[in-house]
C-alpha cells in the first residue's frame, strides 16, 4: 500500500474513533460540534468544520454556537503547537486540530476533542 494511502487511511481511522466525521476526497468537506467544559467553568457549544487538501492535511475553521459563559477561554492545538484562540478561526494545512475549553480562575482545561 503506498505510503499517502496508509497515511490518509490511518488519519481517518483516528479521527473516527474520536467520533467524528471524515472524508477523504479533498472536494468534500466534514464538520461536527460538540459541547466542551471547562472544570469549575461552565460549558461551550463549540462546532469545526475541515476539508481535506490532500495528503493528510486539512483546512477549516472552529466556531462557539450559543453564549460563552465568562472566566473562559479556548485553547486550540494544531498539530503539536497549542496556543490560546478567540472563539472562533481557521486552520491551513494541519493534520489534526483539537479545541479546548479552560477556565481562568483554576487555568484547569477540559478534555481536548
Amino acid at each position: 500500500m503506498p505510503l499517502r494511502v496508509l497515511r490518509t487511511a490511518l488519519a481517518a481511522i483516528v479521527i473516527a474513533g474520536s467520533g467524528l466525521i471524515v472524508t477523504t476526497t479533498p472536494a468534500q468537506a466534514a464538520g461536527a460540534c460538540k459541547t466542551l467544559s471547562a472544570p469549575g467553568g461552565g460549558s461551550a457549544y463549540m462546532c469545526k468544520s475541515w476539508n481535506s487538501v490532500g495528503g493528510g492535511y486539512y483546512n477549516g475553521s472552529w466556531w462557539s454556537q450559543g453564549p460563552v459563559p465568562t472566566k473562559v477561554y479556548l485553547k486550540v492545538i494544531e498539530d503539536s503547537w497549542e496556543h490560546e484562540a478567540a472563539f472562533s478561526g481557521s486552520y491551513n494545512h494541519r493534520e489534526f486540530v483539537q479545541l479546548k475549553l479552560c477556565y481562568t480562575l483554576t487555568d484547569r482545561c477540559g478534555t481536548p476533542w
